[in-house]
């Protein structure tokens, strides 16, 4: 991890911003010890991120990497230019297709239960390059009881059903449903065959 949100650091962190929102605001924050390990990475090997975020969120990350990327949890293969690999977006398009149908069904159900159940939470559908990847929710205003709650009564009764075709992530204020085609050791994979040929 080279950075991370400003409730995981220390009170007595040197923190310097690293991302921001959407409103221009510091969302993450690089530590000391981080900022010198990404210098030495830097200086001395190609350094590629491998991240959830999309395209819009990795933008404003401002760590500067100077070569390819893999967003979207492994949905993303960016190339040196910051354009996506096209054989890899297509092949994850063919992949995810299929699959779209049911995505869109949890999402109506959760966005549903949400209202219902008049929750803290949000839940939207994670959408780059004009492809659909994987379901996120979100809870606010400090009330993670109410994404535990749409996760135990909407979403793992839905995965259970669902045969190993998708699977759950939770990180800290992050619940994602990802389809099992979306993997970031797969772009890895792809991404690292594709510069040894190179």
């Amino acid at each position: 991890t080279l950075f991370q949100t400003r409730h995981k650091c220390r009170d007595d962190d040197d923190l310097e911003p690293a991302a921001y929102n959407r409103q221009g605001e510091a969302l993450s924050f690089t530590t000391r010890p981080q900022r010198v390990l990404f210098d030495l990475l830097c200086r001395n090997m190609l350094v590629v991120p491998t991240t959830a975020r999309d395209f819009d969120a990795f933008s404003r990350v401002t760590l500067p990497f100077n070569g390819p990327a893999i967003l979207n949890f492994g949905g993303i293969v960016l190339t040196e230019d910051g354009r996506p690999d096209a054989a890899w977006l297509a092949r994850m398009r063919e992949q995810l297709a299929p699959l779209a149908d049911e995505m869109q069904a949890l999402l109506v159900a959760a966005n549903a239960f949400i209202d219902e159940h008049q929750l803290k939470a949000f839940c939207r559908q994670v959408r780059d390059f004009d492809t659909d990847f994987y379901l996120v929710a979100k809870y606010r205003e400090g009330q993670a009881e109410s994404l535990q709650q749409l996760e135990q009564q909407v979403v793992r009764p839905w995965l259970a059903s669902r045969q190993g075709r998708f699977r759950l992530h939770i990180n800290g204020n992050n619940l994602a449903v990802l389809p099992t085609v979306l993997d970031k050791a797969h772009a890895v994979q792809y991404l690292t065959e594709r510069l040894r040929a190179e």
